[in-house]
């Protein structure tokens, strides 16, 4: 997001740019209630005033504490983490619900210490030593310090992440503009992410 605030505040000098997070449901409501000119959002269901597209999906990476005993595996299954700390996503994330179906089908059990609503957050838990997390790839690398480790998980868990448009209203050129540009970065992170692979 940075990158692409700094871009279009570079296209359109002296325009003002707010940027707010909320959870999935809030950011739906906002868009669809038309109080805001674009969302990104996870997906649900329900939102009838919505245009929505699917922007980018990304496999979910497992974050460790730099020193964590699984530090040099190639790859974190569900079996590794049998009996670790866990932070947690919150009940609502979609992304919760299947892992933790991965967990029962492995019979693996682990230990939530905390449940956090934003992957940042939880990546500076677990830079603190506190445990785990399952996180959205492209906030952990952003987070990737001397503290922690990013590590696919197996098997792979998608992330969808949804372009939210208002369909009650015209979309401005500003906000088309801004969408063009989401879509460009998404298109250089995923050639990035086929590089590094």
């Amino acid at each position: 997001m940075p990158q692409i605030v700094s871009s279009f505040l570079r296209k359109n000098p002296g325009i003002v740019v707010s940027v707010a997070v909320h959870s999935p449901e809030r950011v739906w409501s906002l868009v669809a209630s038309g109080q805001c000119d674009v969302g990104l959002a996870r997906p649900q269901a329900g939102f009838a005033a919505v245009d929505d597209e699917l922007l980018m999906t990304t496999e979910a990476v497992c974050v460790l504490p730099r020193q964590h005993r699984l530090r040099s595996k190639r790859s974190i299954a569900a079996q590794d983490l049998r009996g670790e700390p866990m932070i947690a996503a919150s009940p609502s994330a979609p992304h919760r619900s299947r892992f933790e179906r991965i967990l029962d089908e492995a019979k693996v059990e682990i230990k939530t210490v905390a449940e956090i609503q934003y992957s940042m957050q939880r990546c500076a838990l677990v830079a603190q030593g506190l445990g785990f997390s399952i996180v959205d790839p492209i906030v952990a690398r952003d987070f990737a310090s001397s503290k922690i480790v990013l590590k696919p998980f197996v098997p792979r868990l998608e992330i969808a992440t949804m372009l939210l448009l208002p369909s009650q209203r015209p979309r401005s050129r500003l906000a088309l503009q801004f969408c063009d540009l989401l879509r460009a970065e998404t298109a250089q992170y995923r050639k990035s992410a086929r590089v590094q692979a």
